[in-house]
């Protein structure tokens, strides 16, 4: 499709598909829609706002200028904050890493973290008995995290809470004869408080090629990165139910294989050795090889915008009203 870029404000930061920064990976993202961009809003098929909607989406000066904006042409904007802002603008189309439970999903597509991936990892040979492992960040269990984001929705008090999840199901983990656990005392996307980062990324790196499966829970936002790491490294993501949506694939393109479980569920070790018992080498081998390629060739970050951006709009706009 044709895209009109469109600033709101100078003032606002650009997007990371703009100018190549990320939370998770310094490369460069510049030149992925230079393609479908047009100089003139009459040949586009949509304006795309060039900021993400977190710096906006509480500003009434420019959400109104967003309503403008949508009369003349649809538009696409980044949704991308671990609370998303939730525009309900009509022809406005969201692009998300994530969704509340209780979110409305009309009009809006998940993507893919911007992910370094875990490249190079050698696949693992199945044995007897599995490894899990989880290296990262356990919050704890005070007011402030538990009180407003439990009991901002009634119906899920566990669900929309990241530190709780965490903290059930790396109750169940421990429990495991095979768990690799490095705890962080801090969240590792914030960068300016790591002391030692290339300690940290070894630790990481280490972990995943100790594994076969990962425990992938949410954080603030309901969605991992770790999740799209562990696939970009052939491994078996291991994820608490908390009403995660994942991007969407081509036609005909079956997803990669996941371990769900229930965020209080004891029976973790179980569930985990029922999955792995079907298993032999050659399908183990298999499941490793399909992993990675789903994230090498559609949930890369690069590889996901450049295919929703390459199709037509009514082409992309039914990828969104079927989300």
């Amino acid at each position: 499709m044709n895209i009109y870029l469109q600033s709101i404000s100078d003032e606002l930061p650009k997007l990371e598909l703009l100018d190549g920064k990320s939370r998770f990976n310094e490369m460069s993202t510049v030149e992925l829609i230079d393609k479908f961009l047009v100089d003139e809003l009459s040949l586009a098929d949509a304006i795309l706002i060039s900021h993400d909607a977190i710096h906006f989406g509480n500003n009434s000066k420019y959400m109104d200028q967003l309503r403008e904006y949508a009369k003349t042409k649809p538009v696409i904007l980044f949704d991308c904050g671990d609370i998303p802002q939730e525009i309900t603008i009509k022809n406005v189309f969201s692009l998300r890493n994530s969704y509340r439970p209780y979110s409305k999903k009309y009009n809006n597509l998940t993507i893919p973290y911007n992910v370094k991936p875990i490249n190079n990892m050698i696949f693992r040979s199945y044995s007897k008995n599995p490894v899990a492992s989880f290296v990262g960040y356990i919050p704890k269990l005070i007011s402030r995290r538990l009180i407003p984001r439990s009991f901002s929705h009634f119906w899920h008090p566990v669900k929309n809470n990241g530190a709780l999840i965490r903290f059930f199901t790396h109750r169940n983990l421990v429990r495991l004869n095979d768990f690799i656990f490095v705890k962080r005392n801090h969240y590792g996307g914030a960068k300016s408080l790591i002391i030692n980062i290339e300690e940290f990324q070894r630790e990481y790196i280490e972990s995943f090629e100790k594994s076969d499966f990962v425990l992938c829970p949410r954080g603030d936002a309901n969605q991992s990165a770790r999740y799209f790491e562990t696939l970009s490294a052939g491994r078996i993501p291991v994820i608490p139910n908390s009403g995660i949506i994942f991007p969407k694939l081509p036609q005909g393109i079956n997803g990669p294989e996941n371990i769900i479980i229930r965020t209080s569920s004891s029976n973790l070790k179980s569930t985990l050795n029922k999955f792995w018992n079907k298993l032999d080498s050659e399908r183990y081998y298999a499941i490793q090889k399909r992993n990675k390629e789903i994230f090498d060739n559609y949930w890369n970050y690069r590889s996901y915008m450049t295919w929703i951006f390459g199709l037509s709009f009514n082409e992309f706009k039914n990828l969104c009203e079927s989300e």
